[in-house]
């Protein structure tokens, strides 16, 4: 006579006589996001070091500047600054092009500025920059700026 097998025993049986089979894995992770290219993380590193350009001459900061300008004469710049009550500069667009360890930075802004002596009326001028910078030990830095 045959016995039934509940459902539980049948698969207890099944487990004993079957050879031990590893569980499915796990749907593999997503991709990581592309790492990106060595251009767009220079022309960031470019955006970055025109940002702290753009800093330290809107706070008249002389040290500032030269941290990422050494070639600046920090004495002249500073007594350029001293003439300033405050000034501000803003860049609406630059172009930057790479080429291995030196860039050329195009950019179109304002520079608006309160001269310390004379007519207190604050000022603006449009400008175009052009900078010169090349990569140091992972740092891009500024080699000339022309400001017209």
């Amino acid at each position: 006579m045959t016995t039934p097998i509940q459902p539980e025993a049948a698969a207890s049986a099944a487990a004993v006589a079957s050879p031990l089979v590893p569980p499915p894995l796990p749907d593999a992770p997503a991709a990581p996001p592309a790492i990106p290219t060595t251009r767009v993380t220079d022309t960031e590193a470019i955006q970055a070091t025109l940002g702290r350009y753009r800093a330290a001459f809107s706070g008249l900061d002389a040290n500032a500047a030269s941290a990422i300008w050494p070639a600046v004469d920090q004495r002249a710049l500073g007594r350029a600054f001293d003439r300033l009550e405050q000034q501000s500069l803003t860049f609406t667009s630059c172009t930057i092009d790479v080429r291995g360890i030196r860039a050329l930075a195009t950019c179109l802004g304002t520079a608006d500025y309160v001269p310390k002596v004379g007519s207190k009326t604050a000022r603006t001028d449009s400008r175009r920059w052009t900078f010169n910078l090349q990569r140091v030990d992972e740092r891009w830095l500024i080699d000339t700026v022309d400001s017209r």
